[in-house]
């Protein structure tokens, strides 16, 4: 029998709960397409979907200009394996969208996603990032809000390993080593 660690258990647990809302399988291969709603004749962005564990990143909205959120809000988990981490990271864009998240560029150590804003925010100009997580950021403008996760310039294996949408909300796992 094999035993997980609790965190392990724990992590896969609300991985499984907050990707049941995955649709279609979107990867670097094919960055055009849009993922389909799960239920035929309704769109993902028609209701956005709850969920049971609120997002544990937040990055401050610098506006400078129109009406912008506050904040930016991610799930983001690491799990640690001997020379590296796979990630996993999801932004909370569905509160803020009025359609449907698309993938504007995927590359191996890149990926952009691109949606319409709400009315009410459509005129916001502005961007998210944080030092510490610094290869996720978020651009407000022209109407539209851009998640991005670069990895261009930091050192050692990085690599996009799957991009896709999950409950509406971009998805990105990808790994580090050394």
């Amino acid at each position: 029998m094999i035993n997980f660690s609790r965190p392990t258990v724990l992590m896969v647990a609300v991985s499984a709960a907050l990707l049941t809302g995955c649709t279609g399988m979107g990867d670097r291969a094919n960055p055009g397409a849009s993922p389909s709603a799960s239920q035929p004749g309704v769109q993902a962005s028609d209701a956005p979907i709850d969920t049971f564990l609120p997002p544990n990143v937040q990055f401050e909205v610098a506006t400078t200009a129109g009406t912008c959120p506050a904040t930016i809000s991610l799930w983001a988990w690491s799990l640690g394996f001997e020379g590296g981490a796979d990630h996993t990271v999801v932004a909370d864009l569905a509160p803020l969208v009025a359609g449907t998240p698309q993938i504007l560029t995927s590359q191996e150590r890149h990926v952009v996603y691109t949606a319409p804003l709400t009315a009410e925010l459509a005129d916001c100009t502005g961007t998210a990032a944080a030092t510490e997580l610094n290869m996720y950021s978020v651009r407000f403008g022209d109407g539209q809000v851009q998640f991005e996760l670069d990895l261009r310039d930091d050192d050692g294996f990085r690599e996009i390993r799957h991009v896709n949408l999950s409950a509406n909300r971009p998805y990105v796992y990808w790994r580090a080593a050394e």
